[in-house]
């Protein structure tokens, strides 16, 4: 079976419209996006966080806005573009394993829609 990788690319515009969104995020939203990144649904980080579970689809829309994104795929690929990017200046072998993790983060949302994806978060 061979793999076959996904080729993503953002523009320049929504690259900085992002990196100023993540900038801005506060230190509970800093939480609730790294769960997202951990594949956790918006019921498993209200549990984590003892929160509402509106509490953090709200944390998770605001983290949305501030990143100009209109589905949680597009939060995967642009972290996982911003990450190549930073680790463009690792040396070879960590920055490959680096590529690694984030390939295997983002595999689950790759060649399905959001809409039929059973562990998107909302």
């Amino acid at each position: 079976m061979t793999q076959q990788y996904v080729s993503i690319t953002i523009s320049p515009e929504q690259r900085m419209f992002a990196i100023q969104g993540l900038q801005r995020l506060t230190a509970r939203e800093r939480e609730v996006l790294q769960d997202i990144v951990n594949s956790k649904t918006c019921k498993e980080i209200a549990r984590l966080h003892d929160i509402a579970p509106r509490t953090a689809e709200v944390h998770k829309s605001n983290i949305m806005l501030k990143m100009g994104v209109n589905r949680t795929t597009e939060i995967f690929q642009i972290l996982y573009v911003l990450a190549t990017e930073a680790t463009a200046i690792m040396p070879p072998t960590e920055r490959d394993k680096k590529i690694k993790v984030l390939q295997k983060r983002l595999r689950p949302y790759r060649h399905t829609s959001e809409e039929s994806n059973p562990r998107s978060p909302l």
